[in-house]
């Protein structure tokens, strides 16, 4: 019995496992940095699991309220997402930090060369001259920004020359028409697009996407368990539970079966052990001749004596345990 009861508790906690929760689930809500909602595939850096985003979308959430992206070594601040069509608009946090004569910290050329990122429409580039000599500065004085940095856009005939002059150059882009003044347009920002799985079909399955970081690949974190797109109709979900409900009573019928099956076998074993014991006794003793319990027992001799032999004459009739005769015993 204790084993059917071990076995009961074994099957309902395997029914109740597999009907429980994922722990992972409801653990990666949204947050806001800013005006700015972080949500799959971005994640803000001690604020949100590691697994509640697409890795190279971090964000880090500067005083509370500027949320930056790393693209190229170079921190992009996120203006606005659009989550539906998988599209964020960001501009060079460089650009946004210069006020008045302060110079521009260090730029990089910005490349999307790891198919993360990509420019969501046709964009031009400024090329940024930087380390120029200082003779060189009044020529180009017209193209002059700050801290002897020369900016012309990138198919201006000039650029040919100063590549040659200046210590360095980088080329920005930027979305949108030219405009006279190139500071104005370095800081307007530019659109991108990102790759990485579509999170509609979970959210709307009721599910919350992530990624699953042992196997690198999305998942969508479901009531039930983690699924690849999206999670289970509630009917399937229904259909599942009653299958494994009646698969667990399945189990449970047939374990008492077979309980009930050897508890039987081993009452009925002594039993039959014993009854032959005691024919096998009885039929010796009728052999033999003897008093049983005080009752005097003949021998099978004597009673074909008594009877004729068993003599048709001398019947009876017939009685529970056969033909019945008469004689006298002695």
């Amino acid at each position: 019995m204790k084993k059917l009861t071990l076995l009961t508790l074994a099957i309902f906690f395997h029914l109740d496992t597999s009907l429980g929760s994922d722990p992972l689930f409801g653990t990666c809500p949204s947050k806001f940095c800013g005006q700015v909602k972080i949500t799959y595939p971005f994640r803000i850096i001690g604020q949100q699991n590691k697994y509640c985003g697409y890795p190279g979308f971090e964000v880090s959430c500067e005083n509370g309220n500027i949320p930056l992206v790393n693209i190229s070594g170079n921190p992009y601040v996120i203006e606005q997402i659009w989550y539906a069509n998988q599209s964020f608009q960001v501009r060079n946090s460089v650009f946004r930090k210069v006020t008045g004569s302060n110079c521009w910290g260090s730029i990089r050329n910005l490349t999307l060369e790891d198919a993360v990122f990509q420019f969501a429409r046709n964009y031009t580039q400024i090329a940024l001259f930087l380390n120029c000599p200082q003779k060189n500065l009044q020529e180009y004085k017209h193209d002059l920004l700050k801290c002897g940095t020369l900016a012309l856009y990138k198919n201006d005939p000039k650029t040919r020359v100063l590549a040659g002059i200046c210590g360095e150059v980088v080329y920005v882009p930027f979305q949108g028409d030219r405009g006279s003044n190139l500071t104005e347009v370095l800081s307007r920002g530019i659109v991108l697009n990102w790759t990485a799985n579509n999170c509609t079909a979970c959210v709307d399955s009721g599910g919350q996407c992530g990624f699953d970081l042992q196997t690198k690949e999305p998942k969508c974190f479901c009531s039930d368990r983690a699924h690849a797109y999206h999670c289970l109709p509630r009917n399937k979900q229904l259909g599942l539970i009653i299958g494994l409900v009646i698969a667990g009573i399945i189990i449970l019928l047939v374990a008492l079966l077979i309980c009930w099956y050897l508890k039987k076998a081993k009452f009925i074993r002594p039993r039959s052990v014993s009854r032959s014991a005691s024919l096998e006794r009885t039929s010796s003793d009728i052999e033999k001749g003897n008093i049983y319990f005080g009752v005097p027992l003949f021998s099978y001799m004597e009673l074909v004596e008594a009877t004729g032999n068993f003599d048709h004459s001398r019947e009876l009739g017939d009685g529970g345990f056969g033909t019945v005769y008469y004689g006298l015993l002695s």
